[in-house]
């Protein structure tokens, strides 16, 4: 708690702009080796439940910084406490959002000019500015069909995973990379992740009469291969009143046409079947969804190379943006948590738009 506090006016800075020369370099190593340098080895597992098992990858691998700025004190203090007698129940956390996460974004959308269902086919960036030609879904009483639009703004904003630009050479279909953004999109790495979702009757995940609950119940995994096809990380039952189980995976193919739904769900029907779950037959609800998760890069990436005078990834990032009128915000530019990728957002709104009465 103490070096996190100590450290807290360079891991909670909007950005990682220059991290590679604080202090040698030394945020810049795999968290594990942050841990035994600082004589924390012991915490070891303790950080392996929130981290490795939420999907940002293993201790041994994953930048320091990125399990600082994860770990904030106000996140670990209640999840050390909340395991404490006496004290643990009358922490109220974690906490959850009234009506769900997805209203809230729902509530956030009402005011803004959101297009939804818009397929973007071109994006063209002159010095006059940005074009885009873009397809939407139009129904007229029962007819239902495709409608061309063109629309015309002074910025581009990304605010989608960066990586899927340069992967299986789909980039120069929609827009056209500079040298420089294709170099720096190339080097971020990706997590796939996957949840299915089951109705099981007694699934227990809770102790005593008290069964199941709004904790996620981490299902151990001794002596994870990290080359395993799959391999699920968490279970969690929400609600005591509901049979609704969801199970958490990180798939190791990043290949998106790579089909692995057959492996996951065998890996889940045998972790269901441990723990003493019975699918609910006559209602039988079952969902797999798949996902792009944690952009991030390396150690070796993120310190760049001081001999050969090359910034780290995330200096080269600050110095890319407003170039063609465009911006970069989303996961890849700060940390994959939303509260971070905010702070980013409002810095960089602050930082190179005016303010408007």
């Amino acid at each position: 708690v103490w070096l996190r506090w100590k450290l807290r006016k360079v891991v909670d800075k909007p950005t990682f702009d220059g991290i590679e020369n604080f202090d040698g370099g030394s945020l810049c190593v795999p968290f594990q080796e942050w841990l035994d340098k600082n004589k924390l080895s012991s915490l070891s597992t303790s950080f392996e439940l929130p981290i490795t098992q939420m999907g940002f990858g293993y201790l041994s691998q994953t930048p320091a910084v990125y399990a600082l700025k994860f770990m904030t004190l106000a996140s670990y203090i209640p999840m050390v406490m909340k395991e404490a007698p006496f004290i643990g129940p009358l922490l109220g956390w974690p906490k959850r959002f009234t009506l769900g996460y997805q209203r809230m974004w729902q509530r956030v959308a009402w005011n803004l000019d959101v297009r939804l269902d818009i397929n973007v086919k071109k994006i063209e960036r002159t010095a006059d500015g940005i074009r885009l030609d873009v397809e939407r879904n139009e129904e007229n009483l029962s007819e239902v069909g495709k409608g061309q639009e063109t629309l015309e703004a002074d910025y581009l904003i990304f605010a989608c995973p960066l990586q899927p630009f340069t992967a299986n050479g789909t980039s120069s279909e929609v827009i056209k990379l500079s040298t420089d953004e294709e170099s720096l999109f190339s080097k971020i790495k990706i997590t796939s992740y996957a949840m299915t979702t089951l109705q099981l009757d007694d699934m227990q995940l809770g102790k005593g009469k008290k069964k199941g609950g709004p904790l996620a119940s981490i299902f151990p995994v001794p002596g994870l291969d990290e080359n395993q096809r799959v391999a699920t990380y968490g279970v969690a039952k929400q609600w005591n009143e509901n049979p609704l189980v969801q199970f958490y995976t990180s798939t190791y193919s990043t290949d998106p046409h790579d089909d692995v739904k057959s492996d996951v769900l065998a890996d889940v029907a045998k972790i269901a079947g441990q723990m003493g779950g019975r699918v609910v037959k006559e209602r039988g609800w079952q969902t797999f969804d798949r996902w792009t998760y944690f952009q991030h890069v390396d150690t070796e990436t993120m310190l760049g190379n001081p001999n050969k005078g090359e910034d780290g990834w995330y200096t080269q990032l600050e110095r890319l943006q407003g170039k063609n009128n465009t911006y970069y915000v989303g996961g890849a530019t700060n940390f994959e948590l939303i509260e971070s990728i905010g702070m980013y957002t409002k810095n960089l709104v602050e930082q190179n738009f005016p303010k408007r009465r």
